[in-house]
This record gives structure tokens, sequence and C-alpha cells, in this order.
């Protein structure tokens, strides 16, 4: 009882400690913690007192409450602990009124005890009705199992209670999936194991049987928070500025580019990166999203896409295959780059348009950063009025220098013939490359379409639709999808880049933070003899009424010190020598694809976990029945099988009976009462010589008894399947299979013992 009402009171204190973080400025952690403590101290110290006052000496915390003797002191225990909040904030206020002022205030007491009392009265307005909840449900729990019970069942309900006015992505310690599932698994996992703690007597399963189920249900907790974790973090992607998916404790991109109807941005530092002075390009590619279909948006496709630009960083110096497709490219420069990683995944490989090399650095001790490595880019000089001149309509295979497949891809855009029509509309018939380009762009960028957050969710869920043509407002991945799919509907290659964008005004040294709220996405446009070029068509003009929070920037205590550590260890870095790379792939360990296909195929990998670890329970009595061959271990090892039958059906044996008479009573269930004439070798005299005891004597025979020969042991085989016969016949089929299917069978939610009245009891006659 007592353990049930800690694991209970430590669920509770998690629930309503949501309302504080809630809260913010609003409450101190502190504060409002203490009076949670102390909430429950005073329930405990009310139901210790309650106790000691009983007429009887209770055998129970709590137990006093039984009668109606002790009502008068449980009326003014629970009026303590509803009066005690405001006997504090009197004994608060009492110095102030009995001292003199003029004392009060040369002492200077009068400003300290002004702001005691304001920050209690600001406090308590967040604190008081969690204060009452714990107060008064401890101390009614302590001397009521049903109570104790009902509050775990009531507390469950507080906490969806509390989300249905705000969401976890208030909160900013939630933005990342781990954290909101383990501290709502630890929540589920308290409450129900006080449940378990508290289950009547007669109910009550023994000690190693609540230890299995307390395992079981921990393992339950963990199974179901990793089932949520896919569907949690694609949620986060909100909290992630609709690119950004959150993935433990760090950030990554997602492959697929979806169209949210609205999105919330934080302002986390991701990494710090430097580059050259001189270079004026702001975008920083994580994925080239090549791939398109109207389902599912924007995708990266492995192989086309991974050659561009790997998903993941080597373990080793190496060049990347783009460096030998760059080599005839027109108007180019080698623009170098230094990446130090915060709050990002640290394989991860984030580079300027076309990188052609990489070098991983070996990081130092106690180092803040998850990896550090330096990437060279080939990054295109071309000013626009160059590509005016290309002769490039009408655009084909051919004439861009692409594959068929390759240009089918690229121009890939749903069939939708309005989106071609609005293209045509857009550049005027028009028939130069460059100018349907610029003109798409500039129409997007330039035009009537507004910056917004808050996109709106399309009545009939064409979200790119409801965007071009009705509200006209969205983040930057409404622009990308827009110009990318009307470029391809005009026969013109685009792609997706999605990464971050830098902020000059930001430069410290060629260093620049760059946070979670400055991911990005943008288009590139394939131009032959210059590569892909990029376009940012998201405009800057923001949508009317929309209330944009600007970002305070990277707390500057937390840049100086990265900084810091940056400048004192920067020429310490040396580049790793990991195992060299073969072939193409950007994937580049064998841990690496391991990770990968448990990440991909994490629900049948754990249903063969639980359903392996089912196996193993289940058949170690049965093999250890087969596997050892002293007849005296195999008696045993018959025994504890039929046990583990018993047990797994709910028939288990109460802890003040002895085996020899559990055992008859088992036998009279199964039989009722009337046994096979071979079971009467069993050693036993009389009418109730069962199977099960039948195999209780020859165990114990074989355990202690000098001599153990082959007439004792063909007992056991006489009496094993008498036994498993009268089992089958009592215990119903559906019982066995769901014994067999749950990890533990039913062995938590069985009685302890067979009840006198049930079927099949009563003596049969013959």
């Amino acid at each position: 009882m007592k353990a049930a009402i800690v694991l209970r009171s430590g669920a509770l204190f998690l629930i309503l400690f949501q309302v504080a973080l809630l809260a913010g400025d609003m409450a101190d952690l502190p504060v409002f913690a203490a009076a949670l403590l102390a909430g429950f101290l005073a329930a405990c110290c009310s139901c210790r007192f309650l106790c000691r006052c009983a007429p009887q000496k209770p055998r129970l915390l709590g137990s006093a409450f039984l009668g109606t003797r002790n009502r008068r002191r449980k009326i003014f225990f629970v009026l303590f602990l509803v009066l005690l909040p405001w006997i504090l904030r009197l004994l608060i206020s009492l110095p102030r009124i009995f001292i003199p002022r003029s004392f009060s205030n040369v002492a200077g007491m009068a400003p300290t005890l002004d702001s005691l009392l304001l920050d209690y009265d600001r406090n308590t307005f967040v604190f008081l009705l969690p204060y009452y909840w714990t107060a008064l449900s401890g101390f009614f729990s302590a001397g009521s199992r049903r109570f104790l019970r009902a509050s775990c069942g009531i507390d469950l309900l507080i906490l969806p209670g509390i989300y249905t006015l705000t969401h976890t992505g208030a909160i900013g310690l939630y933005r990342w999936p781990v954290v909101t599932i383990a501290v709502f698994g630890t929540i589920v996992f308290l409450e129900l194991a006080a449940l378990i703690r508290s289950i009547p007597a007669e109910y009550k399963p023994r000690r190693g049987e609540q230890t299995s189920a307390t395992v079981l249900l921990l393992f339950l907790v963990i199974l179901g928070g990793i089932l949520f974790i896919r569907p949690s973090q694609e949620k986060a992607v909100e909290q992630g500025g609709g690119l950004l998916a959150p993935d433990l404790f760090s950030f990554d991109f997602s492959k697929v580019l979806k169209l949210e109807s609205q999105i919330s941005m934080n302002d986390d530092l991701v990494l710090i990166v430097k580059k050259d002075s001189d270079d004026s390009h702001i975008l920083l590619r994580r994925y080239v999203l090549s791939g398109y279909n109207r389902g599912q948006g924007f995708f990266r496709l492995e192989d086309l896409d991974g050659r561009d630009h790997p998903e993941y960083l080597p373990e080793r110096s190496m060049s990347l295959p783009a460096l030998e497709t760059t080599k005839n490219l027109q108007a180019v420069r080698i623009t170098g780059q230094e990446y130090y990683l915060v709050n990002f995944d640290s394989r991860a490989f984030i580079g300027m348009n076309q990188p052609v090399q990489v070098i991983p650095y070996e990081e130092w001790d106690a180092s803040s950063f998850s990896s550090v490595y330096s990437v060279s880019s080939v990054t295109s000089e071309v000013i626009p009025i160059e590509l005016i001149e290309l002769d490039l309509w009408p655009p084909s295979a051919a004439v861009l220098g692409m594959g068929e497949a390759e240009y089918r891809l690229y121009t890939e855009y749903g069939g939708d013939e309005r989106l071609r029509a609005y293209a045509e509309s857009i550049t005027g018939g028009t028939e130069n490359y460059w100018d349907r380009v610029q003109g798409i762009y500039e129409w997007l960028k330039f035009g009537e379409y507004r910056y917004s957050l808050r996109a709106g969710i399309a009545p009939d869920g064409d979200q790119l639709s409801h965007f071009l043509f009705n509200s006209k407002k969205g983040y930057c991945s409404y622009f990308a999808f827009s110009c990318a799919l009307l470029l391809r509907s005009l026969g013109i290659p685009a792609r997706i880049g999605a990464g971050f964008f830098l902020d000059p005004t930001t430069n410290t040294f060629d260093y620049y933070p760059v946070r979670a709220d400055m991911a990005h996405a943008w288009v590139e446009v394939w131009f032959p003899g210059y590569g892909w070029i990029e376009y940012d068509p998201t405009t800057d003009s923001l949508a009317e009424g929309e209330e944009f929070q600007i970002s305070t920037g990277v707390p500057q205590e937390l840049f100086e010190r990265l900084m810091r550590e940056i400048f004192g260890t920067r020429n310490l870095l040396r580049p790793k020598e990991g195992p060299e790379e073969t072939g193409e792939s950007p994937r580049f360990s064998v841990d690496m694809d391991l990770a990968d296909v448990i990440r991909n195929n994490w629900v049948a990998f754990l249903v063969c976990v639980l359903v392996l670890f089912t196996a193993f329970f289940r058949l170690r009595p049965v093999l250890a029945c087969y596997l050892v061959r002293a007849k005296r271990k195999k008696a045993i090892a018959a025994w504890n099988r039929a046990l583990h039958l018993l047990r797994m059906a709910g028939l288990r044996r109460p802890r003040d009976r002895g085996e020899a008479e559990w055992a008859r009573e088992i036998d009279r269930f199964l039989c009722g009462g009337v046994y096979d004439r071979p079971h009467e070798g069993s050693g036993s005299s009389g009418d109730d010589a069962g199977p099960l005891y039948g195999l209780y004597r020859q165990k114990t025979a074989a355990r202690f008894a000098p001599d153990f020969g082959e007439e004792d042991f063909a007992l056991v085989k006489t009496n094993w399947p008498a036994f498993v016969a009268a089992y089958r016949r009592t215990v119903p089929l559906w019982r066995r299979a769901l014994s067999w299917i749950l990890p533990f069978g039913l062995a938590v939610c069985s009685k302890t013992s067979p009840p006198e009245n049930r079927a099949g009891h009563k003596s049969r006659t013959k």
C-alpha cells in the first residue's frame, strides 16, 4: 500500500508539474515544486497522526479511516490541509503587521517581506489547485484502496485535460519527441505500477509475480513509446519550421517535404559555419529532393540525389563524385566552408551547392560539437544576364544534355493541367528558357503572394492549389513547391533544395550562427554548361495581419563560449583516418546501414523481439523437461512446468498455503474430486490423490529421498499426461490461448486460488 502511494505520488508530481511548465514566467519552478512536496508531506503527516489517534493500533497507514469513530478527526485534518496555504500566507504577512514600520524600514526588512508576499501571491494562482489535489487525494488515498485506484484513473485524465488549452509544443522541453514520450511514458508506468501494488489481498500476486508484472509493464511502456516516436516526429515538424524534424536530442531534415497547414518556429542554435568572406552565397544544402508525386510531395531519391549531395558524413577525407561532373561548368569558383554541428544529427552532411570534397575532423576532448568537418564546393558566379542568350527552346533531353529518363524525372509535375495553364499565363507565351524561369520566379517573389506561417487548410485537401489560387500566403516550402512545379509543367528541369540560409548581418570573423528557424527550402533549375542554379522564390513581404515573432538570436553568452572553444582548438583539428570509401554510396559504415535498417523497419523489429521474448518465456519449462537427463531433475522440471501452466492460467499458490494442501485443492478443482485409478500410486492415501499432488510427491522424493529409481520416475510419466488432460478439460481454450499470447499470461489479473463455487469444482460422480 505504501509503495502504491509513493508511485502514484511520483506520477502525480510529474503530471501537475506540467502546469508550472505551461505557466512559464507566471510560476517559479522551485516554489511550485515545494508546494507540491508540502502537500504530499502534509497528507502523509495527517494520515500518520490520524492513525496514532485511532482507538486500536492500525496495521496499515490510513487504516484508521475504516469506521466512523474518527470522523471528526478526519474533518479536522481535511480542514488543516485546505487552510495550510492560507496559514503560510498569514505567517509571511504577520511580521509585516506586528513589526513597527519604522523599525522594518531601518532594518531593510520591509522590501524583503513585501517581495516575499508578492512572490507568494503570484505563485498561489498557479500552484493552489495542484496543491489541493495532491494533498487531499493523497490523504484519502492513504486510507482507501478504492480511492487510490480511482485517483490513479483521474490522474491519467488530468494530463490530456491540461493540454486541451495548449499543446506540448508550447513547452521548450518538449520540442524533442523522445523527451515527451519519456515523460508521459514514466507517468503511465508509475500510475499503472501503483494500480498493481494496490490490488486487494485476495487478488494480489506474489512478490515475484509483481516484479514480473512491473518488468512487463515497463517493457510495454517502452514499446509503446517507440511506436509513438515516428508519429511524434512527424507532428514535431511543426516545431521545426516545417522542414526540421527533431530526432532524439538534435534536429535533422525530413527526406520527404510536405505542405503543412500551420507551423511554428524556434530559435535553437543548430550549427556554426565559417565560409569565405568574399563569397556571397547564403544557402547551405542538406538535401536535394528530386522525386515528386501529388500524394507524397517532393522526396529524396537515394541513388540520384546522393550522387550530387551525400546524406552522411564520411569517415575519412574524400572527393565526392560531383568533382568529375563540375569540371566543364562555366563561371564557377571553389568555396571553402567549415561546419561545427551543435544541435544537429552528428552524421548529417551539409554543404553549399555542389560539394566536391569533404574532410571530417577528429573532435577534441570535452567538445561541445557533435561533429566538425570542412567542405569545398563548386558555386556558380554566373550573372543572370549571361543566361538570357542560351538557345534552349523548346526544352528537351537532347537540348539540355540529359538522358530521357532523367529529363522525365525532373519535369514530373503530377499531370495537373491547371498548373501548366497557370504557368503559361504567367510567362505570357514567351519562348525563351531564361525568360520563363525568371518570369515565374519574379511572379512568386515580387507578386501578390505573401509569407505566412499559417497557410490555412485547403477545403479539398489540395494545399498547393489553395496557396496558388486562393489564400496566396504560405511559408518557404509553398513557394519552392510552386516554383518547381510551374517550371516543370513547362518542361524546365527543376528540383528542391532544403537546408539553411545564412544571415549576413551575424558575421563574426567569417563565422555565422545558424538557428532552427533559419531552415529553408528553395529551387534549383538546370542550365546546361552552368549546372544547377539556385533560385529562392520566397517573398520578403509578410501577410496582412500576420504576427511574426522576430528571433532574438543566439544567446550571446552561448555564442561567445562556442567561439572561444573554436578559436582555442581549431589549430588542433586533425582529419579522420577511417576506412577507405568505395563506390558512390552516401552510407559510409556497416553500423549506419544496420541503424538504417532498424530505423526503417522498427515495427517489424520490435514485433520479432516481443515474439522471441514470449517464445523463450513459454518454452523454458518445456526445454528444461527435455534437455535434462537425470531422472531427479526431470521430476523436478515436470513439477515446475505444471506450476508454470497453472500460473499462466491465473492459478497461483497463496503465500499462506502449503504446497501439498494447495496441490490437493488444484486437483479437486481440475478433476472434480474423482481421479483415474493409476494415480493411487502417487504415494498418497485416499481418493484425493490427484495427478498434481502425485507430481508434488515425486518432486519431493526427487529432491530429498535417498533413492529415486525407475518405479518413482514411472509415476511422473503416469501423472503428467493425466494432469495435462485435466488441465485442458477445466481451463477453457480461449484462456489457455490468451495466456500464451500475453507475455506474462493471466497471472496478474486472476485470483490466487480457484473459487469455491466455480463450475466444475463440485465433485463429479461416475
